[in-house]
C-alpha cells in the first residue's frame, strides 16, 4: 500500500555509494577512487536508484500480469474498467 510505496521511495532516496563498504577495505578504497576520478558519487547514485527503479517496476509488472492471467475468464469481463 502507500506505506510500502513511502518505504520503498524513502530508502532509494538514501542510496548514497560514498557510504557502502566492502568486505576487503582495499577494494572499497580502489571503487571509490575510481568513482572519484570518473564520474562522480552523485552520478553512480543516480544510476543505481535509476537501476532499482526499473527493478521494482519490472517485478510489478511481473505480478500484475501473473494476477491477470490468473484471473482468466473473469478479468475479460473488467477489461474496460483497467483503462478508464
Amino acid at each position: 500500500g502507500d506505506k510500502g510505496i513511502a518505504e520503498v521511495t524513502r530508502s532509494l532516496c538514501e542510496v548514497k555509494v560514498a557510504n557502502a563498504e566492502a568486505y576487503d577495505p582495499r577494494d572499497e578504497k580502489k571503487l571509490k577512487d575510481t568513482i572519484r576520478e570518473s564520474v562522480g558519487f552523485q552520478e553512480v547514485n543516480r544510476h543505481v536508484k535509476r537501476a532499482m527503479v526499473q527493478w521494482i517496476g519490472g517485478i510489478v509488472k511481473d505480478n500484475f500480469e501473473k494476477l491477470v492471467n490468473e484471473t482468466g475468464e473473469e478479468c475479460e469481463d473488467t477489461e474496460d474498467t483497467f483503462f478508464v
